[in-house]
């Protein structure tokens, strides 16, 4: 799937989209941050600007008590904690977390005065108080109870000094968190638009990989058409430039090929009107040559030596038309004139004819041949007459080298890799130095006694390669060589 350019296409969009939402909330809620934690700092020291004067009064009488009332005080007013601490570290007085209501113990409501003048002192104003000095008040409660739960994590340090000298400082912390719910709410808008924002990158992810690979797959097409040999295939235009550019790269090499096909097409039809004209031409002074000889045979004495000219010629314009005849059919095969001609038959009956053909000049030989074939018929598309010839030309070899009284086989079979026609004798085998060439064409071993054109080998695997298939030998000295026709399957 991820080779697939419609699902990178995809996963990019999804990326890209994910990305930018997560870099700019997290860059929003880093801002909206800092502005909150500044807003809760300013209010600390705002109520430490108006709260410093009563702790520095308390502290100048060195009373301990009025000192923690005030502090409760403040803190259930200004919804802070606030601690003393002297120079040493130590703890002089402390409100307590946000809990200024457990402060309001009996001494404070037998002295309202105190409570009421700290708050007139501060410049509050206070028409009804009652609510801060009963505990039974749910309202009351439930307020509080909300404050407590929403404090700050932002600590201001204010410092006392008595002349110039620092005893100790005042700490205020535990303050509103003023922006908690709008943390929270921006946290909950980024998941949100998140998920939005995948559903739309997916959607116009698929629309935008739609229009992308929609002109590759017509690209694709066209070039399917153009190798099932439809040449007048061609890719279509588009709205992308780079896609147009492409599809007009293709149609000019469709146009081109097109181009070079017709030729080859014109060629081909002048190099068959040529071969068959040299194959006339050939053939006629080769007639002439044997029909002269056949003359001059009658005319001569057996035991002349005239005779024995007579015969030699006749054995050369034998060679000879065995030659031209094998140089035109490589030339036809080659230039895909012959051997194309395929049918779905049975292969089962080129192998027997070939073999049947052959099976006199083994007898002559006193010669064993052997033909083994499947049972059951062997369909398969291929030229009968150009895969009998190739059969006939590797059995033809094997009787030629093997000696008289040999022993020859010919065995087809199936099976999942293809059809394999192996012809096996028990000769001499192929020498070393010369199995590298024995496919070359006219090539002939120089220890070879028996005539021959040196083209039957070329023939035999240039038919089998117009049939997609291969020839492979193996072969030892003193127990003979095997060739092996191997075909391929048929494609499903």
């Amino acid at each position: 799937m991820l080779r697939s350019v419609r699902w990178r296409l995809i996963l990019n969009s999804i990326v890209i989209s994910l990305a930018a939402i997560l870099a700019v909330g997290l860059v929003s809620l880093a801002l909206v941050s800092a502005y909150f934690e500044q807003q809760e700092r300013d209010y600390l020291e705002a109520q430490a600007s108006v709260f410093m004067p009563s702790v520095t009064q308390a502290l100048r009488h060195n009373n301990n008590r009025d000192l923690n009332q005030v502090l409760a005080i403040a803190s259930l007013l200004n919804q802070v904690r606030i601690r003393v601490i002297d120079q040493n570290g130590a703890v002089v007085a402390d409100s307590g977390s946000r809990s200024a209501l457990t402060y309001f113990d009996e001494s404070m409501l037998q002295s309202p005065e105190l409570f009421f003048g700290f708050v007139m002192g501060q410049g509050g104003r206070i028409t009804d108080f009652s609510p801060f000095l009963t505990e039974s008040d749910a309202s009351a409660d439930h307020s509080a109870q909300e404050a407590l739960t929403s404090t700050s994590d932002t600590t201001l340090e204010v410092a006392l000094l008595r002349g110039d000298q620092n005893v100790g400082h005042v700490e205020f912390s535990e303050g509103p968190a003023v922006g908690e719910g709008t943390i929270r709410s921006i946290q909950l808008a980024l998941l949100g638009s998140s998920l939005i924002a995948l559903l739309l990158a997916i959607v116009i992810g698929m629309l935008s990989a739609r229009q992308v690979t929609r002109p590759l797959t017509a690209l694709g097409a066209a070039a399917d058409r153009m190798g099932s040999n439809d040449l007048t295939a061609r890719a279509p235009g588009s709205k992308l430039a780079e896609y147009d550019q492409l599809a007009t790269q293709f149609n000019r090499m469709a146009d081109q090929l097109g181009g070079t096909i017709e030729r080859l097409e014109a060629e081909r039809a002048i190099l068959r009107r040529m071969i068959a004209d040299a194959s006339h031409e050939l053939r006629t002074p080769l007639t002439a040559l044997r029909t002269f000889n056949e003359l001059l045979a009658d005319e001569v004495s057996a035991e002349s030596d005239a005779a024995t000219f007579v015969h030699e010629s006749n054995a050369q314009i034998n060679q000879l038309e065995q030659m031209t005849t094998s140089m035109l059919d490589l030339s036809r095969l080659e230039a895909r004139l012959s051997g194309t001609d395929f049918v779905v038959v049975d292969v089962r009956r080129a192998v027997d004819q070939a073999v049947q053909t052959l099976r006199p000049l083994a007898d002559e030989k006193g010669q064993t041949l052997t033909l083994l074939l499947p049972t059951a018929a062997v369909a398969y598309p291929h030229d009968p007459t150009a895969l009998q010839q190739a059969i006939s030309n590797l059995l033809h070899n094997a009787i030629k080298y093997s000696g008289d009284g040999g022993h020859i086989a010919v065995a087809m079979r199936k099976d999942d890799r293809g059809i394999h026609i192996a012809i096996q004798d028990d000769g001499d085998g192929i020498a070393a130095a010369d199995q590298p060439y024995i496919f070359n064409r006219f090539y002939r071993s120089p220890q070879q006694a028996a005539g021959g054109t040196g083209l039957g080998l070329s023939i035999a695997r240039e038919i089998v390669a117009i049939h997609g298939g291969e020839i492979a030998f193996t072969t030892a000295p003193d127990v003979g060589t095997t060739f092996t026709i191997s075909l391929p399957p048929v494609a499903q």
